[in-house]
């Protein structure tokens, strides 16, 4: 009799991966079409070749802001409630020794943010408290952890999500070029 409801329960299970399946293949076929027939998809935060918006950022940061964004700097945003935004700082702390301190600004929307973020951190950034949310309106990052490489006042690549390794490689790498 076990053995019965053991078969049934495994076919079941089986069953329902294979439902899970077919819905995940249909969705990312919907998707690609999508995509292909120039559909507008959603981003989030400002798209790579986009000029980040100087004059609301120098407004408040003034000529800090201008330097920053001018040079190759990596700006991440976080947030503390964030659980990816963790395991960012947590990925930063093993990766984020080759980015010097004004080529890695981590944006947080408080105080309480950046001390416990700051507190689990390793490595070494410039934090800047967005209390009014200028910072991130003018990226357009609507979601956490979100980073934009930025040269010469452009994004240049940007990653959603706690994985910043490709973009830290880049930062530091135009960092020792400057």
């Amino acid at each position: 009799m076990n053995e019965v409801l053991l078969a049934v329960i495994a076919s079941s299970a089986l069953a329902v991966a294979v439902l899970a399946l077919a819905l995940v293949i249909g969705a990312l076929s919907r998707l690609n079409r999508l995509e292909s027939s120039g559909v507008a998809m959603p981003t989030f935060g400002l798209a790579i070749g986009e000029d980040v918006p100087h004059e609301a950022l120098e407004s408040r940061f003034g000529d800090q802001a201008r330097i920053a964004l001018d040079a190759a700097s990596l700006w991440v945003f976080a947030s503390s409630s964030c659980q990816a935004c963790q395991e960012l700082v947590a990925n930063l702390n093993l990766e984020a020794a080759e980015v010097s301190r004004s080529n890695l600004h981590m944006v947080t929307p408080s105080k309480a943010d950046v001390d416990s973020l700051e507190a689990d951190s390793d490595f070494d950034a410039s934090w800047i408290v967005d209390t009014s949310g200028e910072l991130r309106s003018g990226f357009g990052a609507l979601a956490t952890p979100m980073a934009f490489l930025v040269r010469d006042g452009r994004v240049v690549d940007r990653e959603l999500g706690p994985e910043l390794g490709r973009l830290l490689v880049a930062a530091a790498t135009a960092g020792r070029e400057q």
